[in-house]
């Protein structure tokens, strides 16, 4: 299987990935994408301390996969509070460039899946890789 796992998060356990079973390191990267520029991401993945590992930070800043996956956040609240253009919190795994699984972590009264994110976190995708 060649499965790649794509994360959109704002706070991402990277050192969780790291040091813990959750990334199988059979598989060829693990990206993560969130809507902000490359020296953000660089920056962020510098301090994840991920060099070396099969973790690859991308950044989107201008929301085209954001907006390609359909995961543009649109709902009025955060964007009340200036939070604009970002992407809802999602993990999907991908193999061999079908997707085998896909969540979101949404509510109608939590937009940003802040409150209650399990259903995008590392247990859950875990869960769903065994299935696979």
């Amino acid at each position: 299987m060649k499965t790649q796992l794509y994360f959109a998060f704002i706070f991402v356990p990277i050192s969780y990935c790291i040091t813990t079973p959750f990334i199988p390191h059979t598989t060829p990267y693990h990206m993560i994408h969130s809507a902000a520029d490359g020296a953000v991401m660089k920056a962020w993945g510098k301090d994840q301390k991920i060099e070396g590992t099969n973790i690859r930070f991308m950044g989107d800043p201008a929301a085209e996969l954001t907006k390609k996956l359909d995961m543009e956040m649109t709902h009025p609240g955060p964007a009340s509070v200036g939070i604009i253009g970002r992407c809802k919190r999602h993990a999907i795994i991908v193999d061999d460039g079908e997707v085998k699984w896909f969540a979101i972590s949404e509510d109608d009264d939590d937009p940003a899946g802040d409150d209650d994110p399990e259903d995008t976190c590392a247990p859950a995708v875990l869960e769903a890789l065994k299935g696979l």
